[in-house]
């Protein structure tokens, strides 16, 4: 684990003890914290649009929908509504 994952951890474990962060979707893009609320309508987009990928790349295709992917860069600790990744990539928790 690399310094970069060590205080993307820090900063999800101390997000993760404030009382509103489970109404808020949490990012933490260039260490800075971007908490936005979650509704309804958004997470029935996120269904439309989970559902047109498997319908174009199969039942198979593996979709994230809102958990942490640290993309290249420092403190970058992106939660995206929807991503496909290559069936040939292996997430690590």
């Amino acid at each position: 684990m690399d310094a970069n994952t060590r205080r993307l951890d820090a900063w999800f474990e101390q997000l993760e003890r404030v009382p509103l962060a489970e109404k808020f979707r949490v990012e933490v893009v260039g260490g800075n914290v971007h908490m936005t609320p979650q509704r309804t309508t958004h997470w029935q987009v996120i269904s439309l649009i989970t559902h047109a990928v498997e319908d174009r790349f199969g039942r198979e295709a593996t979709i994230f929908s809102n958990v942490r992917i640290d993309f290249p860069g420092p403190e970058n600790g992106f939660c995206p509504d929807v991503a496909l990744l290559r069936t040939d990539t292996f997430p690590r928790d």
